[in-house]
């Protein structure tokens, strides 16, 4: 680590003890590490040095050790994310990927109470293309961060001009951590033994691994030590952008939030990526909040991301919005709460009979990336998850239900199905009166010109195929 990081560490405690008491309404930062499952952030206790930027923030304020995404891939997840409501009341998902002009998104609601808005993007689903930019006075997608301006400087010069008493909200989306990962020339996290021309020659390709069982232990060792290098990168880069706030004078007064959109399977259950899946590999992610004043606090209560707008609201000093499902997020511990139902789903993207571009190219993508699975491997159709401390029920669209004790069997790998007939029953009952996906009909407007290297970024993230002739917009 470099000297200016472990500086920020070492002053984040003095600041929040030296700093007058501040006037005002706070700063927000909502600072996304793209694919980073919970127990890749070192805060948590399962792994050592991947996130030490985040740990500091996580000793010092809130981390929430049952935070769920209700989507297990980028897209649906930040539409939740900046709507307050779930993939089946926004209504984006693999069959329609343009968020619709209807929705209140956060960026909105932060504007119009006084905010300036400015949002950073290295993930390609959010960007203008796709509606996700609704509500940001400055807003920028970079395809290619290798090569881009750092988030960081753009903060900085977007920031240079405002007052110092204008509070602002700044959202942030890195993407380290989604495959492909980086041969970096240090990482501590590869496999005792492991030579950089070693990780190198390990093929990367997501069907390579998916429906392959126990075969690839070796390679996915490897590639869970790179993928734990790149979430120490995504880290870092929170470090800096704390950086530039701290020298615009914004950090004194700063509520942030840091977690992640959806987690990653390194091979539980024969799975890799993060499609075709509603487990905890998937779905647990990291949230930590630092800022409020509150002592520091680890809660256990399960959580989703749909309820950080109705926590910002509160926590900015904002009227509470009328039909969020979700609502603020606990602050310090309230004994034994009645345990809440968490959905979360994966729509599966077949042709509904009129795809837009991406949404061809989406579906026939993952049409190859599962090729070579059998119908024993469960990835095909629609999936649901309801999550019931303890239980989990996992619904398929093709399959027999699956059902878990998640306090026994983090890992889910005792179905209690057929044993627990009555909890099933129970929980599938409960199901059906959630949204279900695409419940929500609304109007999309029309699909604005793509930002340059926008197709070049989904093909190398793996979300659409790279060739066959299919009508679409030209860059």
């Amino acid at each position: 680590m470099t000297a200016r990081p472990i500086l920020l560490l070492l002053s984040l405690g003095w600041l929040a003890a030296c700093a007058p008491e501040p006037a005002g309404p706070p700063s927000v930062l909502l600072f996304v590490m793209d694919t980073v499952r919970a127990d890749a952030v070192s805060a948590y206790g399962e792994v050592e040095g991947t996130t030490p930027v985040t740990d500091a923030l996580a000793a010092e304020g809130l981390r929430y050790t049952r935070a769920y995404a209700e989507s297990p891939w980028t897209l649906p997840s930040h539409a939740t994310l900046f709507s307050g409501l779930g993939p089946g009341e926004h209504g984006v998902t693999w069959r329609s990927t343009r968020a619709p002009d209807d929705l209140v998104m956060l960026a909105e609601r932060m504007r119009e109470a006084g905010w300036a808005t400015y949002g950073y993007s290295e993930n390609a689903w959010i960007s203008e293309y796709f509606n996700m930019a609704q509500g940001f006075d400055g807003f920028e997608f970079r395809g290619a961060p290798e090569g881009s301006t750092p988030a960081e400087e753009r903060i900085a010069e977007w920031l240079a001009p405002l007052p110092d008493d204008q509070p602002v909200f700044v959202f942030v989306n890195v993407i380290d951590a989604h495959i492909p990962y980086r041969i970096r020339d240090e990482n501590p996290h590869l496999p005792r033994g492991v030579t950089l021309a070693a990780a190198q020659s390990i093929p990367q390709q997501i069907d390579h691994y998916l429906c392959v069982g126990q075969g690839r232990v070796r390679e996915l060792a490897i590639l869970r030590g790179l993928y734990h290098g790149e979430v120490r990168a995504a880290d870092a880069k929170l470090g800096l952008v704390l950086e530039a706030l701290e020298r615009a004078g914004r950090r004194d007064h700063l509520i942030t939030i840091v977690t992640s959109d959806h987690g990653e399977a390194l091979g539980e259950h024969g799975l890799f990526g993060h499609q075709f899946s509603v487990r905890e590999p998937l779905l647990r992610v990291p949230l930590v909040v630092h800022g409020l004043g509150t002592r520091p606090e680890v809660l256990d209560e399960p959580v989703r991301l749909a309820d950080v707008v109705p926590s910002l609201l509160a926590w900015t000093g904002q009227q509470e919005a009328a039909g969020l499902p979700g609502r603020p997020l606990p602050t310090a511990r309230r004994g034994d709460p009645a345990p809440r139902p968490i959905v979360a789903e994966f729509q599966d993207p077949r042709a509904p009979g009129s795809e837009d571009w991406v949404s061809q190219r989406a579906r026939r993508r993952l049409e190859q990336t599962r090729a070579r699975c059998g119908r024993g491997w469960r990835v095909y159709g629609d999936m649901r998850a309801l999550v019931r401390l303890p239980h989990k029920l996992i619904w398929y669209e093709r399959y027999l239900p699956e059902l878990y004790d998640l306090e026994a069997d983090p890992a889910e790998r005792d179905d209690l199905a057929a044993r627990e007939p009555a909890i099933l029953a129970e929980m599938l009952s409960e199901l059906q009166f959630q949204p279900a996906p695409g419940a929500r009909a609304v109007a999309r407007g029309d699909a604005p010109t793509p930002p340059p290297g926008l197709r070049r970024s989904l093909e190398s993230l793996g979300y659409i195929d790279a060739g066959s002739p299919v009508r679409e917009p030209a860059d």
